[in-house]
Parts: C-alpha cells; sequence; structure tokens
C-alpha cells in the first residue's frame, strides 16, 4: 500500500469520524433542546396543578367552616324543634281540661233550665210577697178602723 493510499483512508475516516461526531453532536444538542423543553413545560404544568390544588384546598377549608356553622345552626333548629315540642305537649294538656263546644251546650240548656226554676221561684215568691203585704195593709187599715 503507498502512502497516497494511506492517507486517503486516514482522510476518509477522518471523514467518517467527522459525520459521527457532527451526529453525536447534533443529536446531543437536539435531545438537549427537548430536555429543557420538556422540563419547561413540566414545571408550568406542575405550577398550574399547583395553582388548582391550592385554590381546591382554599375551597374545602372554606366548604369545612360552612359545614361547621351548618351544624351549629342545625343544633340550635334541633333544640328550638325540642322546646316547641315540649310547648305543644303542654298546650294539649292544658286543652283537655277546657270545655267543648259539648259541654258548653249541656251547660247553656241547664242554665236555661235553672233559669227557669228561678223565674218560677221568684214569681212564687213576688206572689208571697204580695199577698203579705196586701195582708199587712188590710191589717193595718182594720186596726185603724176599730
Amino acid at each position: 500500500m503507498d502512502e497516497a493510499t494511506w492517507v486517503d483512508a486516514l482522510r476518509s475516516v477522518e471523514m467518517v469520524v467527522g459525520l459521527i461526531l457532527t451526529f453525536f453532536g447534533v443529536s446531543s444538542g437536539i435531545i438537549f433542546w427537548a430536555h429543557k423543553r420538556m422540563k419547561s413545560v413540566a414545571t408550568d404544568a406542575v405550577e398550574k396543578a399547583s395553582g388548582t390544588s391550592r385554590h381546591i384546598a382554599s375551597q374545602v377549608t372554606e366548604i369545612e367552616r360552612d359545614v361547621e356553622h351548618i351544624g351549629d345552626e342545625l343544633q340550635l333548629v334541633k333544640n328550638d324543634v325540642h322546646s316547641l315540642s315540649r310547648r305543644v305537649g303542654g298546650v294539649e294538656r292544658s286543652m283537655e281540661t277546657v270545655a267543648r263546644q259539648s259541654d258548653l251546650a249541656r251547660l247553656q240548656v241547664e242554665v236555661a233550665g235553672l233559669a227557669g226554676s228561678v223565674t218560677a221561684e221568684l214569681r212564687i215568691l213576688s206572689g208571697i210577697l204580695h199577698t203579705f203585704r196586701e195582708s199587712a195593709l188590710r191589717a193595718s187599715d182594720e186596726g185603724k178602723s176599730k
């Protein structure tokens, strides 16, 4: 082999090595750029998700406060209903002693009967008193005439 052939072969090898190194350099540059781009996209997605989760966490906290408030209000309503139930029970018990319409009707009939009886008694007494007065007047007139 001749020296020129060796030089040509070395130049060919040098060119192949240069192409290989260029290929790896460009490939590593593309990989580095893609990695940087994906890292940026991933960071943005994480920040967006973190912001959303913080927003959700604050909403959950507000809902928990509202639920506690509703629980307190519910307890007050339960107490009011229990108190109202006791009061209604008391009213129902007191209503048992109140006269009903039928009781009032019977009482009205009895009062009307008593009123009639008293009126009759008063007439009789009035008649008796009238008789006594007339007798007393006659007796006094007879006593004056004698």
